[in-house]
Formats: structure tokens, C-alpha cells, sequence
């Protein structure tokens, strides 16, 4: 086949690669349903106020790295700021950066520039187009982990071009530190996974062969650049202001995260939650299978003798480091990372093997493969189009959660929006909390959502999230911004989002005791939850003095109690009691992530209620609510948890009492969509 002929067919294949990678991103605006809590609300939320003035780090607290916010800016902005402009951008920026590493590995491995667009757009797209967790790793549709994983992974294999010529050990020196600091300040998670990676990749593939005054040597100078670089771009990146943002990242999120994320013992509830087929254990085996495919892969071409042994240890190293990011919990998305890693290492090899298949079988019947690249980017282009349909069919439907309504005058509104009960549209469902909280309605939200894009509400405070506002001086302000913004309107998330949500009215009691006082339950939408600020100033607590018995058997202190039987509706308590930690086996480590956590033996919806420990050996109060169905008998265990030996923990003054005085169905709605939904219909029935 003539060479221009061959051109021809690459820039075909390319032209229909852009094509589908395209069509990735309509789809995924088309469908206009997204999780209100991550992803492209969360960035837009940061996006907005940075148009708005505000600067990341200095005015508002950002959790996930400064450099993706301002990245994600340009691409908000061009494209309206709209509900539909903000997942446009943030599909239209993943899908733009996500293919740029594996282009720059198939660079690595030797192919041109060309041919390397070819085979990274290629392999993104059929990742793409493969329903189940190959989608995840490189367009998460609910969360920034496609986007953060490229975004720091782009650096370093700009490092690893620059290092393909022979450099002198001080440039590679600089060029590593300079891409991990570059990457740990633009996603913070996946920064740090890099930076652990590069180290061990470096001792066991260079330091522990090589003279080791040397290889010291580099590895100080690496670090220290990375320090610099990070620094020097986090205090460009706040305008000058990094003190809070570096003691919010690299004290108050570590301190946090395992406690608030944590282990899995701490979040999911038992260990046996890690054979989630999934979440867990289909993940585990699609990227056991890549690895071992690119290993073959590498092994077939020799890319293990051309001089880029760095690749494989890195990137491995980095697949390892990232399944535990800051301490957090143990998941099936965090396994992107690791797909996404051999990725990487299947491009890099691609060139070798491409070259070994040549000698093979022949250059004259290696030129029939162009012509079945294109056929396979059509067919790629196909799939992406019918991506939606083919999901469907394969049990991966992305119905919406349906509405309920809680009060009558809205049950028009959601049977009018929402006929088939199948849940509205994010852009509808936006339109239709705007047209119910009215032009003048106050509204407070604990999330960046469709309806805080609608309202155009941008908090006066530094937080968006109430689940990153960490540390005692923080949520005392978040408290008091709330307070002074006196709002008509709540959002929350609903108990069906997840589980965090089923955790987050235990963990932030204080303040959700003051919701559930002062405001109802009003709504139910896809997955929000609106609340109407109850009519009259004069509403308290009723309190109500209950029996209780509690026992100490070394660390495990129980408390029982037993619910009243004078009504079927969901009865609010609430458990108090002041306890302290001694005797502390690791000071720093156990101290710090040390958590004092409270199971409930019950069949009903409960999640383990975690409390934040302080240093030092003063006594605690801890307020717990308690949820209870008629006539229940409370079983709760205090025990503390910790990764590095937990303190000897005891209790004193326990009392439980009962909670009236709020709306009836508030406690059904603190307990569950589940117990909510069944008890709205009950109602409903007998009226």
C-alpha cells in the first residue's frame, strides 16, 4: 500500500477517534443526569466563585487540589456556567486531557506523534464503549477522578519524555521533582499517590543497584525541587495566601479522612463489604487483567530491554499507593487509578510490539492494519452513539431516583413533573426547587447541586460542603454563617445517595438538631431533600427522661434502652455521655487517627456514628441521635478504632432522653427514604 494512501487511512482513523471521544461527551450531556454531591457541581461551585472574585485556598476551602479548579475554569466559563454548560465543561475538559498521558507514553514508546494520538485516543475509546469499571477509570460519570488521574499523570510523562534522551542525573533530578510538585498541586490525592510511587520505584529500580551516595543525592534534590515547585504554585494559586489551604491539605483532611472515609471497618461496617462484586472485586479483576496483558504486551515487544524500566515500577507503585488515598476508605472507583496506570504501561509498549509483529508477518501485510483501524474507529463511533441504548441492555439504565412529595400542596407539582414516578431531569428538577422556594426564597444548601446552579446561590462562607468543613474553628463558623443567613429553605441530600449521607446527620447532630426543630421535610426530589422553615418563632425541644443501663467490658462500654410504644411513628432520642481516652500506645500516630466509634444492634437502617477525638487526655461529650420504631429495644456499643493500636477509652454520666416537638415525619426522614417513603403513604391512605 503507497505511503500516501497509508496517511490517508491515519488521519481517517484519528478523524473518527476525535469523532467518538466526542460523542462520549454528548452522550453523556445528552442524558442531563448526574449525582448532585461530586463531579461537575462540585467544580462549577468553585468555578463560580472564582469567576465571581473569590480566589481557591484564600476565600474558599477547595479538597480535592487548587490547580483543578482553575483548570476546569476557562471551559466553565466559555460554555455559559449553565446546569448544561457545567457538565458540558466538565466532560468536554476530561475528555480533552484523559487521552494526553497515553499519547505521550505510545511517544515514549517510540511511535510519532501521530501514531501515538492514534493509539491513545484509540484505547480511551474502547475503555469507553466497555460497560462496568474499564468506564470508570477514564470518565467517572458522578466524580473528578478521570480528570484528577490524567491531570496528574500528564506532568510526570512529560518528565519521562524529557528524560528519554541521555540527561545529566541534576536535570532528571529536576524534572521528577518538578512533575510531582506540578501534580500534587493540581489533584492533592493523586499528587501524593505519585510522589510515594516515585520513591519506591526509584530505590528499588535505581538506588538499590546503583552508587548509593548518588542515588541519595537525586532523591533529596527531587524532593526538594517537588517542595519548591508544589509551594510556589499553591501560594500563585491563592493569591499569595497558602497558610490555610497547606494546614486544611496536609493536616485537617489526613487527621479526617480516616475517620470521616475511613477504614472500611469504620464505613462500610463489616470487612466482608470488600467482595462487593461492583464496587470491589470486579474492579480487582479488570485491572489484574490489564496488568497482566500489558506485562505481555511489554514482554512480547522487549520494551523491558529499550531502556524504560523506570515506566512499569513507577506506574506500579502509583496503582498501589492510590487504592488508600489520604488515609481514606478502601474502593472500587480508587482501582482507576490503577486501570488507568496500565493504560499507560499498554501504550508505552504498544511501539515495541507493533515492531516485533512487523518482523513477523511482513511490512506489505502490516499496511493492511490502517484499514482495520478504521473500520474499527467506525465501529467505535457506532458504539459511543448507541452508548446510552447498549447500557440500557446491559442492566446499566441511569433512571433518576423517583420524586416524593411530603406535603399536599407539592404532590401536583411532582405528579404534573413526573407522571411515571421515574425521577426528573437534573435541569428540571433545578427549575421546579426554583419555582417552589420562589424569586425571594433564602436557601441554604450543604451541597453544590443543580438547584444551588439554579438559584444562583453562592455561600457567603468559606465551605460549600458540610462534610469537608473540618476542624472545631471551621465548623463554628459554618455554624455561624448559617445562623446569620437565617434561611428559608434547606437542601440536603437525601439517605438514598449513599452512606455518607446516612452518617452525616449523626456526625453533625448539632446542627441538624437544630434543622429538624426549626424546619419540615417538604420534598423529596431525585436525590434532594428540601426543607421548609416551620411557620411560628417559638419551637423547642420536649424532653423526656428515659431508663438506661450501661456497661463497661474493657474497651466495649454497651448502653440499651427501650423506645416507647405510645405511637407507630419514628421516635427521636438522643444518647449522651462523656468519655476520654488514656493511655495512649502511639502518641502522634494513634492519638490523631484514633476514632471512638458507636454501633446499634438493630434490623433497621443505621450506620455506625464516628466521634472526632481531640489530643490530649481531657474528658468529651459525645450527643448521639437515636432513630427507634415503637416499642424497640436500643442496643448501642461504644469502642474506639484505630489503625496504630487504639487508647483505653472510658465512660461516665450516660443519659438518654426523648426528643419531641419537631415535624412528625422528621425522624422517618433522618432515618431513611425507606422508612420515609412508607410512612408518606400510610398517611396518604388513611386521609
Amino acid at each position: 500500500m503507497k505511503q500516501d494512501r497509508l496517511t490517508q487511512l491515519a488521519w481517517l482513523t484519528l478523524i473518527l477517534l476525535m469523532i467518538a471521544s466526542s460523542l462520549s461527551v454528548w452522550v453523556e450531556v445528552a442524558r442531563n443526569w448526574l449525582p448532585p454531591v461530586d463531579g461537575p457541581y462540585q467544580t462549577a461551585n468553585a468555578c463560580r466563585r472564582i469567576l465571581a472574585g473569590q480566589v481557591p485556598g484564600r476565600d474558599f476551602v477547595v479538597f480535592h487540589g487548587l490547580g483543578l479548579n482553575w483548570y476546569h475554569v476557562p471551559f466553565y466559563a466559555m460554555l455559559g456556567g449553565s446546569i448544561q454548560g457545567t457538565v458540558a465543561a466538565y466532560f468536554t475538559a476530561g475528555a480533552l486531557v484523559i487521552p494526553i498521558p497515553l499519547i505521550f507514553a505510545a511517544r515514549l514508546g517510540g511511535f510519532s506523534w501521530r501514531a501515538s494520538m492514534i493509539v491513545g485516543l484509540l484505547l480511551i475509546n474502547v475503555m469507553l464503549v466497555v460497560p462496568g469499571p474499564s468506564y470508570n477509570a477514564v470518565m467517572p460519570g458522578g466524580n473528578m477522578l478521570g480528570t484528577r488521574i490524567a491531570l496528574s499523570l500528564l506532568p510526570v510523562m512529560g518528565a519521562l519524555l524529557f528524560m528519554r534522551a541521555k540527561r545529566p542525573v541534576w536535570q532528571s533530578t529536576v524534572a521528577v521533582g518538578t512533575a510531582i510538585g506540578v501534580a500534587m498541586s493540581v489533584s492533592q490525592d493523586q499528587g501524593i499517590s505519585l510522589l510515594a510511587a516515585s520513591a519506591m520505584a526509584f530505590f528499588f529500580s535505581q538506588a538499590i543497584r546503583s552508587n548509593w551516595k548518588i542515588s541519595l543525592a537525586a532523591g533529596v534534590g527531587a524532593l526538594l525541587t517537588c517542595a519548591s515547585v508544589y509551594l510556589l504554585l499553591v501560594t500563585v494559586m491563592s493569591a499569595g495566601a497558602p497558610q490555610e489551604y497547606l494546614a486544611f491539605a496536609w493536616k485537617r483532611i489526613p487527621e479526617n479522612q480516616f475517620w470521616l472515609f475511613g477504614a472500611s471497618s469504620a464505613f462500610f461496617g463489616t470487612w466482608k463489604d470488600l467482595l462487593h462484586k461492583t464496587y470491589v472485586i470486579v474492579p480487582t479483576v479488570v485491572t489484574v487483567m490489564m496488568w497482566f496483558g500489558a506485562l505481555i504486551v511489554r514482554r512480547i515487544g522487549g520494551a523491558d530491554r529499550a531502556g524504560r524500566g523506570m515506566v512499569l515500577p513507577w506506574m506500579a507503585w502509583y496503582a498501589i499507593a492510590s487504592l488508600h488515598p489520604l488515609l481514606g476508605y478502601l474502593s472500587g472507583h480508587y482501582f482507576a487509578s490503577a486501570m488507568y496506570a496500565a493504560l499507560v504501561i499498554v501504550a508505552v509498549s504498544i511501539p515495541s510490539f507493533w515492531h516485533v509483529i512487523q518482523g513477523r508477518i511482513g511490512i506489505r501485510l502490516t499496511a493492511l492494519i490502517p484499514a482495520a483501524g478504521v473500520a474499527m474507529a467506525a465501529l467505535l463511533c457506532g458504539l459511543e452513539f448507541s452508548k446510552n441504548s447498549l447500557r440500557k441492555v446491559l442492566g446499566k439504565s441511569y433512571l433518576p431516583i423517583p420524586s416524593l412529595s411530603y406535603v399536599n400542596e407539592f404532590d401536583a407539582i411532582v405528579a404534573q413533573e413526573d407522571p411515571e414516578g421515574r425521577g426528573l431531569t437534573a435541569s428540571r428538577q433545578a427549575e421546579v426547587v426554583k419555582n417552589i422556594v420562589g424569586p425571594e426564597g433564602k436557601v441554604w444548601s450543604i451541597l453544590a447541586g443543580q438547584e444551588r446552579e439554579a438559584l444562583g446561590v453562592l455561600p457567603k462562607g468559606r465551605h460549600d460542603y458540610i462534610v469537608y468543613v473540618l476542624g472545631d474553628k471551621a465548623r463554628q463558623q459554618w455554624l455561624a454563617d448559617f445562623a446569620e443567613a437565617d434561611p428559608d429553605w434547606i437542601l440536603t441530600t437525601r439517605q438514598s445517595s449513599g452512606g455518607l449521607e446516612q452518617w452525616m446527620n449523626k456526625i453533625y447532630w448539632e446542627w441538624y438538631k437544630v434543622v429538624a426543630i426549626h424546619y419540615e421535610p417538604v420534598m423529596a426530589l431525585n436525590q434532594e431533600l428540601i426543607w421548609r422553615k416551620r411557620e411560628g418563632e417559638n419551637h423547642a425541644w420536649q424532653i423526656k427522661d428515659v431508663a438506661s443501663q450501661w456497661a463497661a467490658q474493657g474497651n466495649l462500654h454497651s448502653i440499651t434502652f427501650q423506645a416507647d410504644q405510645e405511637s407507630d411513628l419514628p421516635q427521636l432520642y438522643e444518647v449522651s455521655f462523656r468519655y476520654r481516652l488514656i493511655a495512649d500506645p502511639v502518641p502522634v500516630v494513634s492519638r490523631r487517627l484514633c476514632r471512638v466509634m458507636i454501633d446499634r444492634d438493630t434490623p433497621y437502617n443505621w450506620k455506625m456514628q464516628s466521634l472526632e477525638v481531640k489530643p490530649g487526655d481531657e474528658w468529651l461529650e459525645a450527643l448521639v441521635p437515636v432513630i427507634t420504631r415503637s416499642g424497640e429495644n436500643v442496643a448501642l456499643t461504644v469502642h474506639p478504632i484505630s489503625p496504630a493500636g487504639a487508647p483505653n477509652l472510658e465512660i461516665q454520666e450516660v443519659k438518654v432522653i426523648k426528643m419531641t416537638g419537631c415535624s412528625a415525619l422528621t425522624p422517618a426522614v433522618l432515618e431513611s427514604d425507606a422508612t420515609a417513603a412508607e410512612l408518606y403513604k400510610a398517611q396518604k391512605s388513611r386521609k
